[in-house]
């Protein structure tokens, strides 16, 4: 769909309005809510899911923190899940809009993921299940960080859509101590080890890289281009320097023949 802006809106900001010149915020200029403590899940949490999801599935959007309209003509009526997964979609139309309008997209999310925090808990727990059921969103998780669960009084949480509402998951608590879920929208389970989430693949057992794991491996992987381009330059020089002495042994010989 192509969208038509009005003629006196900034052009920088025509991907915001939709056909009726309805504007759809990118954000709210309030900062995320405990955003210090937040923020360091947020990355460990949002950037090993968007890795691996993505890099099977082109179809697929992972985000976080971003605004989900949810009724056409109303920029008043979005939520902005932690972390949310969508799949069979436009990728490119959800990057191009910043933000993301269920009635474009054709669906609402199928899986969003609330991290608890202070000022966030009460409302995750009482009122985003039933807001989100009702847009339609397939399933809801919870994640407390803290390791006496002092904000939703759970580890972990996840629920899947059924009659307007939320069924439960059935979350395992492993004798050291882990606690897990399997998410059959992402195809992966999700894992509260020690505090931290953690991605797991059922078929394998593997965790996915977290955000320092990822981060260290492209450290590495630079580390080693570099290196290699460095090992390059070497060779490079010192076949220069091979054809200079070749080059100098040759006229040496041809002043001793001549």
């Amino acid at each position: 769909m192509t969208t038509k802006s009005p003629p006196s809106i900034d052009p920088r900001l025509a991907h915001l309005y939709d056909e009726n010149g309805v504007f759809y915020p990118e954000t709210d200029g309030m900062p995320m809510p405990d955003a210090e403590t937040q923020g360091v899940i947020f990355r460990a949490v949002v950037t090993p899911l968007h890795h691996y999801v993505t890099s099977i599935r082109p179809d697929a959007h992972v985000a976080g923190n971003t605004f989900v309209y949810y009724e056409q003509g109303n920029p008043r009526r979005f939520v902005s899940p932690d972390c949310y997964a969508v799949f069979d979609v436009d990728v490119n139309h959800v990057f191009y809009r910043n933000t993301y309008r269920v009635w474009e997209m054709g669906k609402p999310p199928d899986f969003a993921l609330e991290i608890a925090s202070e000022n966030t808990a009460a409302h995750d727990v009482r009122g985003k299940p039933a807001l989100y059921a009702s847009i339609g969103i397939g399933e809801y998780w919870l994640y407390d960080a803290t390791p006496d669960s002092r904000y939703y009084g759970l580890k972990l949480y996840g629920g899947y859509l059924h009659s307007g509402g939320y069924e439960p998951f059935e979350i395992h608590e492993d004798p050291d101590g882990l606690a897990w879920g399997h998410s059959p929208a992402l195809g992966l389970d999700l894992c509260w080890d020690a505090g931290k989430l953690r991605f797991r693949i059922p078929a394998t057992g593997e965790f996915l890289p977290d955000y320092d794991e990822t981060l260290t491996a492209l450290q590495e992987a630079e580390t080693r281009a570099t290196d290699a381009e460095a090992r390059r330059d070497d060779a490079l020089s010192e076949n220069e320097d091979l054809r200079a002495e070749i080059e100098r042994l040759r006229a040496e010989l041809d002043r001793e023949q001549s």
